[in-house]
């Protein structure tokens, strides 16, 4: 999720549209335990009070969030789930597991400086990653609902992979001249299978080489051609597919 669909998202929620909100949680849930863990300095499960404490907090952060002070909502939301869970600690008594300095966390909201760069680079880092895994579970069930049309699993394209580089390098040019050509391209989505005589004609290559890999040639066409697919695309160009 990018800056600007989180600024949306969160602008939607502060006018009360539920699922907005719900999307925003759902996406930082992991990001919001893994904070409440850094902070407490130990683990934390969703069934421990602290943890609950951080995702009120977070609730919080979508409420007060304003972008135009030029603030990442992740370092806002960080700064306001070390509040929370101060607050808590000094209502238990548990100073010792303070994690940051408490007068620098405890100051204004929107003026407040980073109390640790340390702390916000690791958690910043953390985002990233989840980001990431995230984005990339998300191509994989795109990626899946793509290639059932044309009757392949995702499961199963290490099995219709070639194995020899050469192999799997010409397949990429195969996929590459399907691309170019808007009628291949045509034929391919209507039929939902791979137009053989026709990327024969087109590639001066013979059929009987481009059926033996046509599972493969079509799933790098429909990866090459997706917009949404960014990280599985770079993967199989690496080494022309290896």
């Amino acid at each position: 999720m990018d800056e600007k669909a989180l600024e949306q998202l969160i602008d939607q929620a502060q006018q009360g549209d539920q699922l907005s909100r719900e999307r925003i949680i759902r996406h930082f849930k992991t990001y919001v335990l893994n904070v409440t863990s850094r902070i407490t300095k130990r683990y934390v499960t969703w069934s421990d009070e602290e943890s609950s404490i951080g995702l009120t907090a977070f609730n919080k952060a979508i409420d007060h969030f304003n972008h135009e002070i030029g603030k990442k909502f992740i370092h806002y939301s960080y700064l306001i789930i070390s509040r929370e869970l101060i607050d808590f600690f000094r209502r238990e008594k548990r100073h010792q597991h303070l994690s940051l300095d408490e007068q620098a966390v405890l100051g204004d909201e929107q003026d407040i400086a980073p109390t640790s760069t340390y702390e916000y680079i690791e958690a910043e880092k953390q985002y990233s990653i989840q980001q990431q895994q995230a984005q990339l579970i998300e191509e994989i069930l795109i990626y899946e609902s793509v290639l059932r049309e044309y009757g392949l699993e995702f499961k199963h394209l290490p099995d219709v992979s070639p194995k020899h580089q050469d192999t799997r390098s010409n397949c990429f040019k195969l996929a590459h001249i399907m691309i170019a050509n808007e009628q291949l391209i045509s034929t391919m989505k209507k039929k939902k299978r791979l137009p053989i005589t026709d990327l024969s004609r087109v590639s001066q290559i013979p059929s009987k080489t481009i059926e033996k890999n046509r599972k493969y040639i079509v799933a790098v066409t429909l990866c090459l051609l997706h917009p949404d697919l960014e990280q599985i695309k770079r993967y199989i160009e690496q080494g022309g597919g290896s």
